[in-house]
């Protein structure tokens, strides 16, 4: 019996580590995708701007707060818009 215990006790660390295992693998994966998005996010231009806008608009503000805040990211998101039609049709005529 005292055998039998200590194998179930085996196979129940042994599954522990396991779904530990898994845990940290996904949280691996996870952190991965988080940085690799940060990357790219970084290459925009703008993109760390327009982030900070929508944060911004994400906290309680007064009305022309908000406004002004509102007008800065239409502006930044057609900045943004531009330079990707820019760099497409760069792209394209490279090509």
């Amino acid at each position: 019996a005292a055998s039998e215990g200590r194998e179930g006790e085996r196979a129940g660390d042994e599954d522990e580590r396991d779904a530990m295992q898994l845990w940290f693998e996904a949280r691996w994966a996870r952190l991965v995708a988080q940085r690799r998005a940060r990357d790219e996010s970084r290459d925009e231009p703008g993109a760390r701007r327009l982030a900070r806008l929508q944060r911004r608009l994400s906290r309680p503000l007064s009305a022309e707060q908000q406004a002004a805040t509102v007008a800065e990211l239409v502006q930044v998101s057609a900045q943004r818009d531009a330079h990707q039609a820019l760099i497409a049709a760069d792209r394209y005529i490279t090509f």
